[in-house]
């Protein structure tokens, strides 16, 4: 799951000899039906190869195979978008499933790129939505997109309608026994 904390370890990684190669791509079925995001992935490498020489291409072509397989092997599995972040040598290897649209990038440098991440978590914060009726409750937690049930409550000793309905009813004994009781 895509935390804050998550990425401030990959930002924390401090430049040194090593590539890491930072996939953004597109995977919705709907924009993609026949699977095209294969080859939009091997599109970008070939245009980041041309930019960064063979040397780079030597030293991510493990990195490089290992994405590829994955893309292939998980195309059931994605939702609307994958990030996929590595290190030439596969030290480092994190990937985050995601329900909303990015847009396709390839990026490879000597620390990983989180920038998209950062802006989608920005945008989409984590709320919850809590659900409420006569004897029952239901708390729902959503985060970039993903709706998950966090806990149910059922409590079918909460009072009904009463005869006097105005503050002080609230502060009646039956009330109070009832609240401490869901308490």
């Amino acid at each position: 799951m895509l935390t804050l904390s998550e990425l401030k370890k990959l930002a924390s990684i401090k430049p040194d000899d090593n590539q890491y190669i930072s996939l953004f791509l597109n995977v919705n079925p709907l924009t993609n039906p026949k699977g095209d995001y294969v080859i939009h992935f091997k599109n970008m490498f070939k245009e980041l190869s041309e930019k960064t020489g063979r040397d780079a291409d030597k030293k991510m072509k493990k990195a490089v195979e290992k994405i590829e397989a994955f893309l292939l092997g998980n195309k059931r599995e994605f939702k609307k978008s994958i990030a996929i972040i590595c290190s030439a040598d596969l030290k480092i290897w994190r990937e985050y499933n995601l329900s909303l649209p990015i847009k396709n990038e390839l990026i490879a440098d000597n620390t990983p790129y989180i920038q998209p991440l950062l802006s989608l978590l920005n945008n989409y914060p984590r709320c919850a939505v809590i659900l409420v009726d006569k004897e029952l409750a239901k708390i729902y937690l959503v985060h970039l997109g993903e709706i998950e049930e966090y806990t149910e409550r059922f409590s079918p000793d909460i009072p009904g309608r009463h005869k006097r309905g105005d503050w002080f009813s609230l502060s009646q004994k039956r009330f109070e026994a009832a609240l401490k009781m869901r308490l």
